[in-house]
């Protein structure tokens, strides 16, 4: 069948771009360097500097110190990101906190009795922000409030799958945000009031610079949290020229992130900050 055929005439021109747009949004390698794009940015915390639990001298979770700092390439598996160095300057004897921001909910899970689930995404980000509290006994705060009004708030219900699935207490629960701006400046005041000093922020790695940048504009000191790299394998220099859903999928998050860090910053310099 040829293009002329498919289409009962001669496609456009406006008709090829399409095509070829749409051929790059699912194209594994162009996701690929989307991904590059943003997450060679960040990398991940250095658990193996991360000191446990046991082995700090201090008894109170919520004073627990810890020297991290951000690992080489060959370390991560993803690359050294430029605004990172910050990080690795954080001293001694900071409060850290862990923050894990909402990613929506199902209201009805029949699994669960019909009652609300987390969606993958922000399951995910309960999962690590688990895992770093047993690391670190760093406190957690979840944030999040019913912006499709479902009848339950993101911050319950993954409060409920910290504490009852996972036993990870949680310290604080803020409920009114209805985005990522609102989560930074309502989790500010929140830290503030309980001398916290410094966030470890948990969410996917494609989302980071977003998220940190707001929670920065905040006055929020940031410690990138990310998981969910998506530039650590390359596709097979072949099949990854061939459309997948998966990389569609990655593609339209990219993009999505990148237009709301520009609509984000663009907002902050018209208001003057």
């Amino acid at each position: 069948m040829t293009a002329g055929s498919f289409f009962g005439r001669a496609p456009t021109s406006a008709e090829w771009a399409f095509l070829f747009a749409l051929w790059c949004s699912s194209c594994p390698w162009c996701a690929y360097v989307l991904a590059r794009l943003v997450e060679r940015r960040i990398a991940p915390v250095a658990l193996a500097n991360i000191l446990t639990p046991s082995a700090t001298s201090t008894t109170s979770a919520t004073s627990t110190t810890s020297a991290t700092s951000i690992p080489p390439r060959d370390q991560a598996g993803v690359p050294r990101g430029r605004n990172v160095a910050r990080e690795d300057a954080c001293a001694r004897g900071q409060r850290t906190a862990i923050v894990v921001p909402g990613r929506g909910y199902r209201r009805i899970a029949p699994e669960y009795g019909d009652g609300p689930a987390l969606e993958p995404d922000a399951l995910e980000r309960v999962y690590y922000a688990a895992f770093l509290h047993r690391r670190t006994s760093w406190p957690v705060l979840v944030t999040g409030g019913d912006p499709n009004h479902g009848g339950y708030t993101e911050a319950a219900v993954m409060k409920a799958v910290l504490e009852d699935a996972l036993g990870t207490p949680v310290s604080w629960v803020e409920t009114k945000a209805r985005n990522t701006a609102e989560n930074a400046a309502l989790c500010a005041e929140i830290l503030r009031t309980a001398g916290v000093e410094r966030v470890a922020l948990v969410c996917q790695a494609s989302e980071m610079l977003r998220a940190a940048w707001l929670f920065r504009r905040a006055g929020v000191q940031v410690l990138p949290a990310p998981f969910g790299f998506r530039c650590c394998t390359k596709p097979r220099l072949v099949v990854g020229l061939l459309p997948a859903a998966e990389a569609a999928s990655t593609s339209s998050l990219i993009v999505y992130e990148l237009l709301g860090l520009f609509s984000a910053v663009l907002r902050g310099r018209m208001r003057g900050r």
